[in-house]
């Protein structure tokens, strides 16, 4: 099990939560980004304009028809061999709906780590 109440594990490290300062209407807010499930073993950046997923200890996207990967959810991409992308990502239907995706109320939401792998 990758996740503890109020942490994300990744090996044998604890991360916090990852807050990211964006601009909105000229003023400064911050920007808490969470994990949610979507299916076992998929994850995905709650409430984010691109969907960014997390599955196999990697962040994922699809883009222009493909899957990429990074370490960070915040990129930078990498292209992905068909063979690296788990059978839970290829059989997401339609991975582009989870833009701006948020869980249901009750939903466990796990904070984002530094580094996927």
């Amino acid at each position: 099990m990758l996740f503890e109440k109020g942490a994300m594990l990744t090996g044998e490290q604890t991360y916090p939560a990852r807050t990211l300062d964006c601009v909105a209407q000229g003023r400064r807010r911050a920007f808490k980004a969470y994990l949610v499930e979507v299916q076992p073993g998929v994850h995905v950046v709650e409430d984010y304009y691109r969907p960014v997923f997390f599955a196999h200890r990697c962040f994922w996207r699809f883009r222009d028809g493909g899957w990429v990967r990074s370490g960070s959810w915040l990129g930078p991409w990498h292209e992905a061999s068909a063979r690296d992308i788990p059978a839970e990502l290829s059989a997401l239907p339609e991975p582009d709906r989870y833009a701006l995706f948020r869980g249901p109320r009750n939903a466990t939401r796990h904070p984002i780590p530094e580094s996927g792998a």
